[in-house]
């Protein structure tokens, strides 16, 4: 899921927890560390395709593409795989465990379980779904000519 999403998604979150419960307390917490989990892409980019410049990093995150430089057409897709400490279940029953010991941590758990809960959400029924219509565009077109 691109960067934006992961914001919008973490606000809409947020502004319901707030408009059900009447407390902010968590709440920066929460939208930051929504957000910034997304920061372990960055070293298995860098390894994998050499991607250094922060710029290309935050292009990739924000629109799935490279659009300058010696990277200049590369894509989320053409990446694949690629190793997240942050997104792993071990990290987040870890995080988990230390959220119901310190309270200060409850919210980054939180936050870590909803990104995660998009991802998940992005990479199968979305991203399946627009697979769908693609075919189907390519199958109409396929069949006019």
């Amino acid at each position: 899921m691109k960067i934006q999403w992961h914001i919008a998604m973490g606000s809409i979150a947020a502004s319901l927890w707030y408009y059900k419960t009447r407390r902010h307390s968590g709440l920066p917490t929460f939208l930051i560390a929504n957000t910034m989990i997304d920061v372990d892409h960055f070293p298995a980019y860098a390894m994998r395709e050499g991607i250094l410049n922060p710029k290309h990093f935050l292009e990739l995150g924000t629109t799935g593409r490279i659009s300058s430089g010696s990277k200049e057409g590369l894509t989320i897709n053409q990446i694949g795989h690629i190793p997240r400490p942050f997104h792993n279940v071990a990290f987040m029953l870890i995080l988990t465990v230390g959220a119901m010991l310190i309270r200060q941590l409850r919210p980054i758990a939180a936050a870590v379980w909803f990104h995660r809960t998009c991802d998940l959400i992005d990479e199968t029924v979305l991203r399946n779904w627009q697979n769908a219509v693609q075919r189907t565009a390519d199958s109409t077109r396929s069949s006019q000519d």
